[in-house]
């Protein structure tokens, strides 16, 4: 009986012998859907030409699915380039051209895989296009967890704060939100743990009440995210970070500390991590009580290969009977590596702080 063929030749059809004879009844598979279906982030599409050995970028992207680039076989450089609908409708395909022109190969998918990174089988054949060698093409995509949108407010004596990321988001991102605040009796009372929106649990929560961060994995696009019960602080920081992450998206490891003494300059402990690469993040938080009026805090000379990316340096209120003061910052490494991080900073106040950094992949 002769063998079935699938597309990826396309010299023949999906689904038929390679004599022409009807398919047995049994149903066909469906075919492979296009890239985006898998997780609509991705913002990383590579190729293979050796079974995935070794993959190449392919960095144009001109309409959704469709990716380009080139490669160099045998002294002759080709133009990979990958069209959704190419041969079957909502099914993936590839174009095979050499980059100096000529004539254009058309292939569709055989396989694909869902299992991150979502990677597509084409089966490809000798002298279509002229010279082409033939063999597998394989495509896959990813997500560089990279830093897409970042927002920030502060406020006095508010009962809620939102934010929502801005229009680059997609579905799939995960967001990282922090929150800084500090309070006295003086203003109603002690501070309040705050309620967000989604719903999550802490990453971490100060006893003290001033520091709190979450991870809302793999949101929705452009979730607003609402944290209450804040009427009790006299000053608050909030910061939403979008993240471009992968599906199943996580903290792969965090360090925090707490109330640690008066200094200027300002370290995280060590946090270590494995495997593929990730963004690592850091927050560094200061906060004074004091019976005299306090200047506003700021930051600067980043350390430990992070950059200092944002800050809320200008939130000082009077109240009584003391002077508060609050001041912040967040920083970040993308594509960091496997390793050891220690993040660092230098403050112009000498006053207790709170820090945090972590890793996500």
């Amino acid at each position: 009986m002769p063998d079935a063929v699938f597309p990826g030749v396309g010299e023949v059809a999906r689904h038929a012998w390679r004599d022409g004879s009807p398919l047995p009844c049994a149903a066909p598979p469906p075919p492979p859907v296009c890239l985006h279906v898998e997780y609509l982030n991705y913002n990383i599409v590579e190729a293979s030409l050796d079974g995935g050995s070794t993959w190449f970028f392919l960095p144009t992207v001109s309409a959704q699915d469709t990716w380009e680039g080139t490669r160099v076989l045998s002294g002759t450089s080709w133009k990979i380039k990958t069209v959704c609908g190419l041969l079957i409708a909502n099914s993936q395909g590839v174009q095979i051209q050499k980059t100096a022109g000529g004539p254009i190969a058309n292939y569709g998918s055989e396989s694909h895989t869902s299992t991150y990174p979502a990677t597509w089988t084409m089966p490809t054949v000798a002298a279509n296009p002229p010279t082409w060698p033939g063999g597998d093409v394989m495509i896959r995509t990813r997500c560089d967890d990279s830093i897409v949108t970042a927002q920030s407010s502060h406020g006095s004596n508010v009962a809620t704060r939102s934010l929502t990321p801005g229009g680059t988001s997609v579905d799939g991102d995960s967001y990282v939100v922090a929150y800084f605040q500090n309070g006295t009796d003086g203003s109603g009372g002690p501070l309040q743990a705050p309620t967000i929106s989604p719903s999550s649990s802490p990453v971490f929560a100060a006893t003290s009440k001033r520091f709190y961060l979450w991870f809302l994995p793999n949101q929705p696009h452009s979730t607003t995210v609402t944290l209450s019960g804040l009427s009790k602080a006299d000053l608050c920081d909030m910061y939403l970070i979008t993240v471009r992450t992968r599906p199943s998206a996580s903290i792969v490891a965090s360090v925090f500390r707490e109330a640690v003494a008066s200094a200027t300059v300002l370290t995280s402990n060590a946090m270590t991590f494995s495997g593929d690469a990730a963004l690592v993040l850091a927050f560094f938080n200061q906060f004074r009580q004091s019976a005299v009026s306090q200047g506003a805090t700021s930051f600067s000379t980043p350390t430990g290969g992070l950059t200092l990316d944002g800050q809320l340096n200008n939130v000082f209120v009077s109240g009584t009977p003391v002077f508060e003061s609050l001041g912040d910052c967040r920083m970040s490494k993308q594509f960091a590596a496997a390793g050891t991080y220690t993040a660092g900073v230098t403050s112009n106040r000498s006053l207790s702080y709170n820090s945090a950094i972590l890793a996500i992949r």
